[in-house]
């Protein structure tokens, strides 16, 4: 089976003999697995985060732009803006290479804003 994008990106296997054919996945999929990945990772709508694709030296690269929910800073066991981006970037990199059989060779993430997550009251 080979897999590619319609865009070329991302390198797939060469045919087995006795495959069924080709399984194309379109950057509009592509891009639907990215928004959840980032959304369940961020706590944050799939609607609301956008991704592009460019090539990586023959790698998929991956532009990322979503908001972010965080805890206050200063909370036990809050994890940075950084070490979620970095998070994130590692995730999608296994992620895609799992589920899309993507390489994944670069991956930016820009926070549109940050919505910190206030402490409830117990009443």
């Amino acid at each position: 089976m080979t897999t590619r994008s319609a865009a070329g990106m991302g390198a797939g296997s060469a045919p087995r003999p006795g495959s069924a054919g080709v399984t194309i996945i379109e950057p509009k999929a592509l891009r639907s697995l990215v928004s959840a990945i980032t959304a369940e990772l961020l706590g944050v709508r799939a609607r609301d985060i956008k991704a592009e694709f460019s090539d990586a030296h023959g790698e998929l690269g991956l532009a990322v732009v979503t908001p972010c929910r965080a805890e206050p800073l200063g909370r036990d066991g809050a994890m940075t803006l950084v070490q979620r981006a970095d998070l994130v970037a590692r995730e999608l990199a296994e992620r895609l290479r799992a589920s899309a059989r993507r390489e994944v060779g670069r991956v930016e993430i820009r926070f549109s804003r940050i919505a910190i997550e206030k402490e409830g009251r117990v009443q």
